[in-house]
């Protein structure tokens, strides 16, 4: 059933977009693809209706995933791939995978965002898992939470070239942090 759903090629490249970048919501799937909204729109319900592909509403946002059978990835695991999808929350995460610890207003100065766009993205990083605030007699700042899990979904679904060219240095000391 599967592969007569993916027979036509524009369902394939959604599909295998998906599968490479999972994550995406409806509106950077069309870009990516440079496909109608209402085509990409169509094809993910058909997709979504069989079960091969499942879908997340993360902050306003519907985000596209491969089915968990095929892929793998648990609902907490989605759900941090969402995050990291947006410039803010994966500029951040790489970061501290480098800082390894940082207060607010060194993420803010070292990375040129407003300290109240920062708050807004550190607060929902942290309700997500990803970061956590060091609490009292532990330092001051914030840490990403699992180090090991945000490691390996970055380096088995690398976000986008453009978001990772001041952080491209880093994927060769993720790797290695990977198999530690």
């Amino acid at each position: 059933m599967d592969d007569q759903l993916l027979e036509l090629e524009m369902r394939q490249s959604i599909y295998d977009l998906i599968e490479r970048v999972p994550g995406l919501h409806m509106r950077e799937i069309q870009r990516r693809l440079n496909i109608e909204v209402a085509l990409v729109d169509y094809h993910l319900h058909i997709m979504e209706k069989a079960g091969i592909v499942t879908s997340q509403k993360e902050g306003g946002y519907k985000r596209y995933y491969v089915s968990p059978s095929k892929s793998g990835l648990d609902y907490n695991q989605r759900r941090i791939l969402g995050v990291l999808r947006q410039k803010i929350p994966l500029q951040v995460t790489l970061y501290l995978l480098r800082e390894n610890l940082a207060t607010h207003t060194k993420i803010s100065n070292d990375l040129d965002i407003k300290p109240s766009k920062l708050s807004f993205h550190l607060k929902k990083m942290r309700k997500m898992g990803i970061l956590r605030k060091l609490q009292p007699g532990e330092g001051k700042g914030y840490v990403v939470e699992d180090e090991a899990l945000v490691i390996r979904l970055l380096l088995r679904y690398k976000p986008p070239q453009d978001m990772l060219d001041e952080f491209s240095d880093l994927w060769d000391d993720l790797a290695y942090y990977a198999w530690k």
